[in-house]
């Protein structure tokens, strides 16, 4: 009844008289509810002294490695925390995000990457994913790093990275499909830019909507249709384009005597009375 009514101090001292067996379970009380009023560093002494090691008790005990990981955490202990909550295998542990936060940050400043691939399904926090990729990437290690950047939603780190380090066009080309980044697709038209791949690098910089810039890159290289096919396929797909850009398209396939692509630009630019 004292435990019930937050007396712990004279549950405690009733239970080494009268009731020994009830000793965990008043720790365990104790320490949640100076856990929940601030004082963690006491808590973890009654989340110890709460843990019976018996069968019966599996329950109990996970609540108490669970609140004893956290209070860990909570007083700067990371590390002895983050090993607790690693070994429990219940759901519950799961759910204490800031738990796994706090851990991930402590293994990713020591360096202990082994902890952090551990533990990394467990934190959705994309700021922990971005240092993690961070840390690789200074690491020389651009695989991993662009897994990271990638959980973290930092598209164009991931890019940049299959560009530039792991040189893989194809990999940066699939990202930005996936994603549609558009400074993604930027980064991608200058690279196929600078390897004379104009049929890429116009593509790329539409759907970056670089207008003007893809449309004198089509007709200095004679890619107009190229372009015109581009910018179809993005107006079916629900792109809005500037109407200004689309006529000028409609006027160079005129004054080229190309009737059909005119027409279709001209009804493109909402410009009904030259369709």
């Amino acid at each position: 009844m004292r435990r019930d009514c937050i007396q712990f101090e004279a549950a405690m001292i009733l239970a080494k008289v009268y009731d020994p067996e009830q000793i965990p379970y008043i720790s365990a009380a104790h320490a949640e509810q100076l856990e929940f009023t601030g004082d963690s560093g006491a808590a973890v002494k009654f989340y110890e002294q709460g843990i019976t090691k018996k069968e019966k008790d599996l329950q109990h005990d996970q609540r108490c490695f669970i609140g004893l990981a956290r209070c860990y955490i909570k007083v700067g202990d990371i590390k002895k925390g983050a090993t607790i909550a690693l070994r429990l295998p219940g759901k519950e542990i799961k759910e204490e995000s800031e738990c796994w936060d706090n851990a991930a940050i402590a293994y990713i400043k020591m360096k202990n990457w082994v902890k952090v691939s551990e533990i990394l399904r467990n934190v959705n926090t994309p700021k922990i994913h971005s240092m993690y990729a961070k840390a690789r990437e200074n690491e020389g290690r651009f695989k991993e790093a662009c897994a990271a950047y990638m959980r973290a939603g930092e598209w164009e780190n991931a890019i940049r990275i299959q560009l530039n380090q792991l040189k893989s066009p194809e990999q940066a080309v699939k990202i930005v499909r996936e994603t549609q980044s558009i400074e993604g697709a930027k980064m991608v038209a200058r690279f196929f830019e600078s390897i004379n791949d104009y049929s890429s690098a116009l593509q790329f910089l539409v759907l970056s909507k670089c207008y003007n810039e893809a449309f004198t890159m089509a007709q200095q290289n004679g890619l107009m249709e190229l372009y015109a096919q581009v910018i179809e396929k993005l107006l079916k797909d629900g792109r809005d384009i500037p109407l200004d850009d689309l006529e000028g398209a409609a006027i160079f396939f005129q004054n080229q005597n190309n009737h059909l692509l005119a027409g279709k630009f001209f009804m493109f630019a909402q410009n009904y009375d030259r369709v």
